[in-house]
């Protein structure tokens, strides 16, 4: 029994010695190492990571030409340099040596011109002549109608020359909407009761030489108002217009006259 399994085993290895080993090729070398990876939520190190197609790319857009030139043309806000406001000192006139004990100083404060802010288009001319006359270069009176009335004498009222308080007609000044409507038919005309006046519509010529002309056409009508030469309100009815003659400054400005106590 020993015999057989000595002769199995000589046989075996006889085999075993008469067949070469022939190694299987790989792939797989020393240095070319795989990872294999064993857990699914770590991305293998030879696997390159791409988004899925269906997930969307947010890319900042570039602007269109459109856009570009709005910017350039798009100035930059200027710092604006506030114009210098001209402050006009207020008048103090103090009350007559007869006046009552207790009256108060009567007052002017002038304050600089500013064009309305819807003027109402004026009446057509009762000569069917164009319009000559921009109501915003023509200030107010400056004077409030029934001012002190009959405070020193009966049918006076006190008016202003700009330096004292002077009596006027209480019915002075007119109304301003009949005073413009002459004065617009004068322009037309080119004259007043026989005298020459001129007046530029100019609103850009605002100087000082254009506004004393322009206040000696209002002088003008207002010291003729009634159609007769001479026959009209006083110019110290209108220091507005005074102060723009003198000036050439055109002014609105208002008289308050002192109240007795």
């Amino acid at each position: 029994m020993q015999l057989l399994k000595g002769l199995a085993v000589l046989s075996v290895t006889a085999l075993v010695t008469a067949v070469p080993l022939h190694p299987r090729t790989s792939n797989i070398t020393i240095s070319d190492p795989v990872f294999v990876n064993l857990d699914p939520k770590i991305p293998s190190a030879s696997t390159t990571q791409q988004a899925p197609a269906n997930e969307p790319q947010f890319l900042k857009p570039s602007p269109s030409a459109q856009d570009t030139s709005q910017q350039a043309s798009t100035p930059e806000p200027a710092s604006g340099t506030p114009k210098p406001s001209t402050t006009l000192p207020v008048i103090l006139i103090p009350p007559p040596s007869d006046a009552p004990s207790g009256t108060e100083p009567s007052t002017f404060t002038p304050t600089p011109d500013r064009p309305s802010p819807s003027p109402s288009p004026p009446p057509p001319l009762s000569n069917g002549g164009s319009s000559g006359l921009n109501p915003d270069l023509v200030p107010s009176f400056g004077v409030i109608p029934n001012t002190n009335r009959d405070a020193q004498q009966p049918g006076s009222c006190d008016g202003f020359t700009g330096t004292e308080i002077v009596l006027i007609p209480c019915s002075c000044p007119p109304d301003r909407e009949v005073f413009l409507s002459s004065l617009r038919d004068a322009i037309a005309a080119g004259s007043f009761v026989d005298e020459p006046i001129s007046f530029s519509n100019d609103a850009a010529d605002d100087s000082p030489a254009t506004n004393r002309v322009r206040a000696d056409a209002m002088l003008v009508v207002l010291q003729s108002f009634s159609g007769v030469r001479g026959v009209g309100c006083p110019a110290a009815s209108a220091p507005n217009f005074l102060e723009m003659q003198r000036s050439g400054v055109r002014i609105n400005g208002t008289f308050i006259a002192g109240v007795s106590a």
